[in-house]
């Protein structure tokens, strides 16, 4: 990234804080794909954050006000160092843009949903592809529940999605599996 001195300062550090649905998920990955491609760092710690993007949840009230003390902790984060940038996305700004501009001045900047190309000049990073070929480059952040079984007896490998249970947020696999499987964790599958 160049100053405009001729000097190149190095891309910004960036946190992304996904909160919501699968879809947000699936959002923040194209956003992640897109900076990651345009040399942003990302990092894991907020703290280390130059910028902190929040995609947000704006349906069910307890998801709002996870989102809201995000956006909280965020500008905690930036009383202590003011140099940070606080970028906020996702269904609960598409909903309440105007009140939250109102109620929480600290954030930089508001963006709704799907609108990487507007998130990616605000941060400075190159943004040369059109809005199609933003979906190219998705930057997956979570393993998929995808996993490899193979018989102890050392038959056939096959493969079976794990079930997941939304009362507890867990991954399980389905009662009719032999116990005479074992799994494999999605690095050793790609393999």
């Amino acid at each position: 990234m160049s100053t405009g001195t001729g000097k190149t300062k190095s891309p910004p550090r960036i946190h992304v804080t996904t909160l919501g649905c699968s879809k947000n998920v699936y959002d923040s990955e194209i956003l992640l794909g897109q900076l990651k491609a345009h040399k942003a760092r990302l990092v894991d710690d907020p703290e280390e954050a130059d910028v902190l993007i929040i995609n947000t949840c704006g349906f069910i009230h307890l998801a709002k006000q996870e989102s809201v003390d995000a956006i909280l902790e965020a500008e905690r984060l930036k009383q202590e160092d003011p140099s940070k940038k606080i970028v906020v996305c996702g269904c609960l700004v598409q909903r309440y843009a105007g009140e939250l501009r109102k109620e929480l001045p600290a954030v930089d900047a508001f963006f709704g949903t799907e609108d990487y190309q507007n998130i990616l000049k605000f941060l400075n990073v190159a943004h040369e592809l059109t809005p199609e070929h933003l979906f190219e480059r998705r930057y997956l952040t979570t393993p998929g529940p995808l996993c490899i079984f193979e018989n102890i007896r050392g038959m056939q490998p096959y493969l079976f999605l794990l079930r997941h249970s939304p009362d507890s947020g867990t991954l399980s696999q389905p009662s009719h599996i032999s116990d005479r499987v074992r799994s494999t964790d999605a690095g050793r599958a790609r393999r």
